[in-house]
This record gives structure tokens, C-alpha cells and sequence, in this order.
């Protein structure tokens, strides 16, 4: 009787040894079996934008009272770059059109970053003949993006400063 009982009590255990904890792990990051899978942060966004001229907000020099405005922009990420297009009126200053294409750029699950350094990209903004040294920024996966714009005016000695904070519509 011992016999068989200890054989009905292993027979019972076996089904134990095939068993094991579950995964608590949130993959939240969109891991799938070890390859992250990075954040698409293409589409259309609306924000905020300050000019600054020579550290000076173009805004508040036209009218103590405003220090922004508000702007729509669309970004679309590649592999390794992304392009940018803003085609929007803003307040006070009229109609701003920029369209810069081939921003290099990283992506990961979290966000995408904008590194784009030593570009020379020869452009007319809001009147002004620049030239764009650098764009740079991040995107998050919630949404939030930021963006630097950074140029010199070599016709008039000016450096111009476009900060833009955003969310993906």
C-alpha cells in the first residue's frame, strides 16, 4: 500500500515539472524576442513657437503681451532621417513656410531625435534670408515633441533662434 501510494503522489508531482512563472515583464517598449521595434513619430503636430532674434523674442518686440504662437508643423521619420514641413500662418508675422528634408535622425522604442548638425541648408523664413545650421529635437512616444531651430542671417549679421514645442494631433 506504501508502494502505491508514493507512486500516486509522484504521479501527481510529475505534472509539476512542466510547469513555470509566467513573464511579469511589461513590454511596453515593443520588444519582441530581443528587437526593439522603434517609435514612429511620424504625423501631424500642434504647438507653440518662439522666434529669437539675436536672444530677442521677435514676438515681444512687436507686443510686450505675446511671447508665442501657436503652429502646426508635420514631421515624417525614415530609417535615418526625417523631414520636416511647416506651412502655417503665425501670429503677427504672417505666413511661415520651411520645408527641410534628408534630418538625420535615431530612433528607439522611446523616442526619435533629431541631431541634425552642421547643415548649411540655405533658406527664406518669415522674410529673412538664413542659413540653417542646425536642427535638432525629440519626439516621444506619448506624443510631446520639441524642436531647435538654429540659423544665421549673413545679410544682416543676425543669428535666429526657432524654438517649437508641440503634441502629435
Amino acid at each position: 500500500m506504501k508502494k502505491n501510494l508514493l507512486y500516486l503522489l509522484m504521479f501527481l508531482a510529475m505534472p509539476l515539472a512542466f510547469v513555470a512563472c509566467g513573464d511579469d515583464e511589461n513590454d511596453d517598449n515593443n520588444n519582441n524576442n530581443g528587437i526593439t521595434t522603434p517609435i514612429n513619430a511620424t504625423g501631424e503636430y500642434d504647438g507653440d513657437i518662439e522666434i529669437l532674434i539675436n536672444g530677442e523674442n521677435m514676438f515681444q518686440a512687436i507686443n510686450p503681451d505675446i511671447t508665442s504662437s501657436p503652429i502646426s508643423f508635420s514631421i515624417n521619420q525614415q530609417t535615418n532621417n526625417t523631414s520636416l514641413s511647416i506651412n502655417d500662418s503665425i501670429l503677427i508675422l504672417g505666413e511661415l513656410v520651411l520645408q527641410v528634408d534628408g534630418v538625420p535622425s535615431t530612433a528607439d522604442s522611446e523616442k526619435l531625435t533629431l541631431n541634425g548638425t552642421d547643415m548649411g541648408i540655405e533658406k527664406n523664413i518669415i522674410g529673412i534670408d538664413v542659413v540653417i545650421n542646425s536642427i535638432t529635437g525629440s519626439f516621444t512616444k506619448a506624443g510631446a515633441g520639441n524642436l531647435s531651430i538654429e540659423a544665421t542671417a549673413p545679410l544682416i549679421s543676425q543669428t535666429v533662434n526657432i524654438e517649437i514645442s508641440a503634441q502629435k494631433k
